[in-house]
């Protein structure tokens, strides 16, 4: 079995062999409609579908239209742990959008935790985060990682010259 499934078929296999209590996918435009198809089969499985990333955020009515049962918009750091500690009631945690009795609702987003940088080093081996209901495996990245590829910053802002 691949490590990265790329057909919808060998995605649905890996994931029922799996079993996990979640899947989470981060959608970017420029690929959403791929990861839509991805995730399709994944449906049929029973697994709570968790959207998060730049698409979901500025558009998350459309991953629920798209099967997935929940949205995480904004910064994650926060909300996404807590979701999974409330699977079982998403209205209680902020930065989440659901379906509730054909209603979409949207809980307003969470704020962004203080320093980014002092989260866990997204190279470091991941980190299993249990509740009662839910076993998740994840790993983290850090804004701009684009920029700080390989270790490199990008330059501190210059103070403004009077």
């Amino acid at each position: 079995m691949p490590v990265a499934p790329d057909t919808p078929a060998t995605l649905a296999a890996f994931v029922a062999e799996l079993s996990p209590d979640v899947v989470g996918v981060h959608l970017k435009t420029l690929e959403v409609r791929r990861a839509y198809d991805l995730v399709a089969p994944l449906a049929s499985l029973g697994v709570p579908l968790i959207a998060g990333g730049p698409h979901a955020t500025v558009r998350p009515l459309e991953p629920l239209r798209h099967g997935f049962d929940l949205v995480v918009t904004g910064e994650a750091e926060d909300s996404l742990p807590a979701l999974l500690d409330h699977l079982d009631d998403p209205g209680r945690v902020d930065g989440v959008s659901f379906v509730d009795r054909g209603i979409p609702r949207h809980r307003p987003r969470a704020k962004a935790s203080g320093d980014l940088d002092a989260l866990p080093d997204p190279h470091a081996a991941p980190s299993t985060r249990s509740s009662p209901s839910t076993t998740a495996l994840s790993a983290r990245s850090r804004r701009g990682a684009s920029c700080r590829a390989g270790g490199v910053r990008p330059p501190a802002p210059s103070a403004p010259t009077t």
